[in-house]
């Protein structure tokens, strides 16, 4: 998908211990089509308790995957 990127900054501790970090809940974007096949981004945030950014989550903050749930696009 053009115009899509995917950027991790690591920041360095300045409190000891470093707080924890830990994934948000996935957004979901809409699907890409509204019919046949298309497909939608899941994109999460690593934050600190405190809600502040965090760059040490495993994993990846984009996927993409496929929309499944779609009817047939009509004359096809």
């Amino acid at each position: 998908m053009p115009g899509l990127s995917t950027q991790t900054e690591t920041l360095p501790c300045v409190r000891n211990p470093c707080p924890y970090c830990t994934w948000t809940n996935f957004t979901v974007s809409g699907c890409s089509s509204t019919c046949n096949t298309g497909f939608r981004l899941r994109s999460r945030q690593c934050l600190t308790g405190s809600g502040q950014l965090c760059g040490t989550c495993d994993g990846s903050d984009v996927i993409s995957e496929v929309c499944t749930d779609l009817p047939a696009c009509p004359g096809v």
